[in-house]
């Protein structure tokens, strides 16, 4: 299976209020409300123009391996810098 990016909507990241600082919080659309709950990994990936973008992944902890693992032998700009959950 091919990887691909599909863009799926433009969202505005909201805010919570924490104890002592405040968290960003982004909301899917809610096609992916059975997401919700579930673990997760965040990548984030360097641009060369300084822009920020994201990866999230679902799934287990050794499928997140797997794919970083793969992506760091391909040489893909979005392999992590240092070993992720589940890779030791």
């Amino acid at each position: 299976m091919n990887s691909q990016l599909t863009h799926i909507a433009d969202v505005k990241i909201g805010k919570v209020k924490g104890y002592s600082r405040v968290y960003p919080q982004l909301r899917l659309p809610s096609q992916y409300s059975d997401l919700a709950g579930k673990k997760a990994s965040v990548y984030e990936i360097k641009e060369h123009n300084d822009e920020i973008a994201f990866l999230i992944r679902f799934g287990t902890k050794d499928s997140v391996a797997a794919y970083n693992e793969r992506a760091e032998r391909a040489e893909a700009s979005f392999a992590c810098a240092k070993p992720c959950r589940g890779s030791l």
